[in-house]
């Protein structure tokens, strides 16, 4: 990497994501926060029941759950918390379990990096930090309350868990906050220009 490509790269982490709203939610309707609260509750529900729905490849589509929760909260943060705990009942209803993992999982990172990306955090700080909240439900379902589906981490000792756990939520932090970035770029709600 030359020394323009360092200088990008340097200028990618210490801005934040070019993610601006078009128009302040306060100035909205409670109806129409409401309403898309409880369409973004829906989508995230729909997507973490994908595992149960869709053995395998479904636990690939119940990653993407988290993105309906990060949008919603970028547009108006008090929403976003009732809209997880929306989707978490939804998804309780139907797999009790798949409520937990969203619950201590996608819930809290969909609500951390909504709320770091609106209040305009650079990059180095939202990906760790999002990965700290992330590993730190992945440790709780694994370790505090033995779940089964992380057996895997259980099994190969403390130190490479830890590593594996913290290398994964990084690399996932990191891509969600790109693929967030490029989902509101086409959302009607966004602009990737600031205000005037």
């Amino acid at each position: 990497m030359g020394m323009w490509g360092w200088a990008r790269f340097y200028l990618y982490l210490f801005t934040p994501a070019k993610i601006y709203t078009r128009q302040p939610s306060t100035t909205w309707p409670v109806t129409r926060r409401i309403a898309l609260g409880a369409l973004a509750a829906a989508l995230a529900a729909m997507l973490q029941s994908a595992g149960v729905l869709l053995p395998g490849f479904g636990q690939v589509v119940g990653a993407f759950s988290s993105i309906p929760l990060i949008v919603i909260t970028l547009l108006t943060p008090g929403t976003g918390t009732l809209t997880v705990l929306t989707a978490t009942g939804l998804v309780s209803l139907f797999h009790p379990l798949g409520g937990l993992v969203l619950a201590l999982t996608y819930g809290p990172l969909g609500l951390a990096m909504g709320l770091m990306i609106h209040y305009r955090l650079p990059r180095l700080a939202v990906i760790p930090l999002c990965a700290i909240v992330l590993a730190a439900g992945i440790g709780t379902l694994a370790f505090g309350l033995g779940l089964p589906a992380f057996t895997i981490l259980k099994t190969t000792g403390v130190g490479v868990s830890l590593l594996l756990v913290v290398g994964m939520t990084l690399l996932y932090s990191w891509l969600w906050l790109d693929l967030v970035e490029a989902i509101c770029a086409r959302l009607p709600f966004f602009s990737t220009r600031p205000p005037r």
